[in-house]
């Protein structure tokens, strides 16, 4: 990549608008930006680790940070067209944070130790838990393909489903956890470890 060094973490996330624009982010702080031609590294000046990274062309670019099983301190930063970071308001969200997804219309979902929803993630309103009644698991991924059809996994090989109207879990029979999750159509991907075993399991929409 040539744009990090020694003292940048390792790359844990990833997303991409085109093979033209993609971001990269890891460990303490580390973010990188790849316009297809070259690379140029994103100073985040914060040394928690950036899990995930989503962003749409009308809502922009959106990071996720925090320290699992560290502290309590998260982060949330939109990042500018030029490169540039400028901090999003996570009031409402006490303790660690490890996916976002936003829809192109505004509203946006963050995850890790609940579930939060928010009309636009610009909004100075706080963010508003609602794991309260879905779940009670540390939540590491998400992913969707709209409002009314959102995929959510996390510790003890749980996923969730949101249809526009209700949520549904499905457990995976394991003691790990998952750590991504990805739906395409009718199926959903969902990977993770079972004690040191990986596994991947793919569920079908009936």
């Amino acid at each position: 990549m040539g744009v990090l060094d020694d003292s940048d973490g390792g790359i844990e996330s990833l997303w991409g608008k085109n093979s033209e624009d993609m971001f990269f982010g890891g460990a303490l702080g580390s973010m990188a930006h790849y316009n297809g031609q070259s690379w140029k590294k994103v100073e985040t000046g914060t040394d928690l680790d950036v899990y995930d990274i989503h962003g749409t062309e009308e809502q922009g670019v959106v990071a996720v940070a925090a320290k699992f099983l560290t502290n309590h301190n998260n982060l949330m930063v939109k990042i500018t067209e030029d490169g540039h970071i400028e901090p999003l308001s996570t009031q409402g969200i006490s303790y660690s944070i490890h996916g976002v997804w936003i829809d192109p219309s505004g509203p946006a979902y963050v995850i890790g130790s609940g579930i939060y929803r928010k009309p636009d993630v610009d909004f100075l309103l706080a963010w508003n838990p609602i794991h309260e009644e879905i779940t009670n698991n540390y939540m590491f991924a998400i992913d969707a393909i709209a409002l009314n059809d959102i995929a959510i996994a996390g510790a003890f090989g749980e996923v969730l489903h949101f249809n526009g109207a209700q949520w549904r879990s499905f457990h995976q029979q394991i003691s790990g956890s998952i750590y991504d999750v990805k739906i395409s159509g009718d199926v959903i991907a969902a990977i993770g470890y079972d004690g040191r075993q990986g596994f991947i399991s793919i569920g079908r929409r009936e």
